[in-house]
Formats: structure tokens, sequence, C-alpha cells
């Protein structure tokens, strides 16, 4: 592991001339690190994992993309992450591992939230995730790893595990509007 990482050098990234990240962060894998036009990286955020990131998308301060260099995070145009979120792509397996560096991750896969898709305040996203398109999670949420989610859904946490929201089943996002919305942006 690089516990010596270099301060960011955008020669050696691809970032859009357009996209703002902050000199205030932590960045493991500059050498596949892509952000797309009008896209930020704000202060105090920490990412481990190869990051691909759309145009037009968010991370907020105090964000942490763990996992090593093995792994990758996506994040698709539109697309936020709320302050203090947590993206864990791999980890040690806490019942037959000691814990630290001693042993390599065992448990992991890649995380990706598609196209106007993002997450509240304070959510932990485990590892082998796909949130779909024009999906979102509510602050506070607790996703498990391989979780089946919908597209066009808002998803509030449970007691064990996250769970749809409004009612019975689930409340849908307004797909129609946001698309609207986006276009007026892409003009």
């Amino acid at each position: 592991m690089d516990f010596n990482a270099r301060p960011l050098d955008r020669a050696m990234t691809q970032i859009h001339s357009s996209a703002i990240v902050s000199g205030n962060g932590r960045y493991r894998r500059l050498d596949k690190m892509v952000v797309g036009k009008n896209s930020i990286i704000d202060d105090f955020c920490y990412i481990s994992t190869e990051l691909l990131m759309g145009r037009n998308c968010h991370i907020a301060s105090h964000c942490h993309i763990g996992g090593g260099e093995d792994r990758t995070f996506a994040l698709h145009s539109f697309s936020a992450l709320s302050a203090h979120t947590r993206i864990i792509c791999s980890s040690n397996n806490y019942a037959s591992q000691l814990l630290g560096y001693f042993d390599e991750p065992t448990l992991g896969g890649d995380v990706s939230f598609g196209e106007m898709s993002g997450c509240g305040v304070g959510c932990t996203v485990l590892w082998d995730n796909h949130i779909p398109d024009g999906t979102v999670l509510l602050a506070g949420c607790i996703v498990p790893p391989s979780f089946p989610f919908e597209p066009w859904t808002m998803y509030g946490h449970g007691l064990d595990t996250i769970v749809p929201i409004g009612g019975i089943g689930y409340r849908r996002r307004f797909r129609d509007q946001i698309l609207k919305q986006r276009e007026r942006v892409e003009k």
C-alpha cells in the first residue's frame, strides 16, 4: 500500500478543465482518476479506488471512498454524494481475519451510481452495489452488499437494512420532471 500518496497533480489525471478538485483531499489512485465536465470534489475527501466521475457530478466534503487499487467507484453524470458519505468497496472478514493491515481484504466489489442518482448525508454503501439511474438514498442509509435496487426509487433506512419508503412498498421519483431539468442544464 502507498502510505505516501502524492498531493493532487493534474498532469497525471484526466480532469476536465471545467472540473474543480480540491487540493485538500487525499487521492491514492491519481493514475486512475477521471473527473468529467463541471464536476466537483470538495475538501477533505479520501479516495483510494479508481474513480470514474461523469459530468455535472458532485462529491461533497468529508466523503470516504475506500477499497484499494483493485476496486472502482463510478459516479455517472448528474449524480451526487452528500457530505460524510462512505463508499466501502472492500473489507476484511471480521469473523475470520485479524483486523488492520495484517491480511488483504477478502470481501469486496465495485460500487457505482447510475445517472441522476445519489445519496443524502452520512450514507454508507458497502461493496458490490450498483445504484440504478434515478435512484436516491435518504440520509443515514446503510446499504448491505449486493442490495437489489430498483431504478427511479427513493430508499430510506429500516432497522436491519434499507427499505423503500412511502406507505406500502416505495416512493417513485418524479422521473419526467427530473429529465426536463437535465435537458435545461445540458443546453
